[in-house]
């Protein structure tokens, strides 16, 4: 069985009694905003900083001496698809591509494709963006 929320989440929306059928909103566009609240939590996160496990989150990507743009983008690229599929698991064939853009020199900007795991149908595209303070902005595309 695939959870559509987060317990917090389920918990709140109780005591404050909301429901999305009031809302007017799909079990799929609760899960997609769920998850992408869970991926801005998630990657905002520094690694060790989290008592759930010592590698929730993200390590410091800020500062890597030696590493081109290229490369940092690659690694950084590769860092948070992995745990995205660690700790996200609505969320199946995840892919995660940099997205460069000339305007922009000190921003990071990656393109996460995914489906919702209970859901093939259901494609979802965020844009991920890496600000030049480390801080990650998740939004749905």
């Amino acid at each position: 069985m695939i959870i559509k929320e987060r317990l917090l989440e389920r918990i709140r929306k109780l005591g404050n009694g909301v429901d999305e059928a009031d809302a007017g909103l799909t079990e799929s566009a609760v899960e997609i905003q769920s998850v992408n609240n869970h991926l801005q939590k998630l990657l905002n996160t520094r690694q060790g900083s989290a008592q759930i496990a010592e590698d929730y989150g993200v390590p410091d990507i800020t500062n890597v001496p030696g590493e081109g743009l290229t490369e940092s983008a690659l690694r950084i690229e590769r860092t948070i698809s992995k745990i995205i599929r660690k700790y996200e698991p609505r969320l199946s064939g995840v892919r995660l591509k940099v997205e460069p853009r000339e305007t922009d020199m000190l921003i990071m900007r990656f393109r996460l494709e995914a489906v919702l795991a209970g859901s093939p149908d259901v494609p979802i595209v965020f844009e991920t963006v890496v600000t030049p303070n480390g801080d990650i902005q998740v939004s749905r595309r």
